[in-house]
């Protein structure tokens, strides 16, 4: 049965679609900028934005002289976040979905409760949107195994698909061991779709400079505004695994592209401790930007 509430967050949701496709879709050959920098709001606000995150995406005012710990504190891989964050972020009643292969009917609706992937690649990296696909799923696979052999972690893969890829990952300290039944393993996977060509906002990482008045540059462009065809990788294990998967998703993210980002949503991502970390953030290069804004 569907509640009131479901049937609320569809409706927000396809109002956000309809706003981000008038917005920045250029298939009707109208000319579209991408979106420009909003100063009143946070970086991650700004990148999540821009990246097709409308829904349930908010920064959290903190006093301006405790910002400083405050995001301080954030950074810090044991910290889960406490006090007025969560009330204000509206994360009380976010919880863990389940996981299967693909993921799909069990991602949650909004966008902000759910971990997503967008980027910027090139167009020099591929002759079409048809090959762009195959190339970033390459690039992300290749930063994932590559990570995560940094991190002495041995990875095999399970299959590969148009635009997914499903790995392995064990070792004996995160409790992940090689021998395990596939639903007793801990695994990455990625789910990608075809881009669409766009211009890159000019705060965007690896965003070529513009004089003033002159064209934004072109880019393939994985945006997750999508209910259910959104661009992901998770980090998926139980609770008797004690993967850190936030130091996993922070050493994947540094052997990313520059143009690449991770969303990682609240009560989506473990510490090493195996606590659900309570807050927002995106990782880029590695980098944590958090949703947080000095009150006036």
């Amino acid at each position: 049965m569907i509640t009131n509430k479901q049937l609320e967050k569809n409706s927000m949701l396809k109002l956000a679609l309809l706003v981000f496709v008038f917005s920045a879709l250029t298939l009707t050959g109208c000319s579209v900028n991408p979106r420009a920098y909003d100063d009143s709001h946070s970086k991650a606000y700004n990148l999540a934005h821009a990246g097709g995150l409308i829904i349930d995406i908010k920064d959290t005012r903190v006093p301006a002289n405790e910002i400083g710990s405050i995001t301080e504190s954030m950074q810090d891989a044991s910290w889960v976040g406490l006090g007025y964050l969560r009330p204000q972020l509206g994360l009380t009643n976010w919880g863990t979905a389940g996981f299967n292969l693909i993921g799909n009917l069990l991602e949650p609706d909004t966008h902000g409760e759910r971990s997503s992937l967008f980027a910027w690649m090139p167009l020099s990296e591929a002759a079409s949107e048809e090959e762009a696909l195959p190339v970033f799923l390459s690039h992300v696979k290749d930063s994932t195994t590559k990570a995560l052999e940094g991190m002495g972690v041995k990875v095999s893969s399970i299959y590969e698909t148009d635009g997914a890829f499903f790995l392995r990952i064990t070792k004996d300290e995160w409790s992940c061991p090689v021998n395990a039944r596939l639903d007793d393993s801990c695994y990455v996977k990625a789910h990608l779709f075809k881009p669409y060509t766009f211009g890159i906002a000019d705060f965007i990482a690896g965003a070529k400079e513009r004089a003033e008045g002159e064209e934004f540059e072109e880019r393939y462009t994985f945006t997750s505004s999508h209910k259910r065809k959104f661009h992901k990788l998770h980090v998926v294990s139980s609770e008797k695994h004690k993967v850190p998967e936030n130091e996993v998703y922070k050493a994947i993210s540094k052997e990313l592209p520059e143009w690449t980002y991770l969303y990682l949503a609240p009560k989506k991502v473990k510490n090493q401790e195996g606590e659900l970390i309570n807050y927002p953030y995106i990782l880029n290069q590695g980098k944590a930007e958090f949703f947080v804004i000095p009150k006036d």
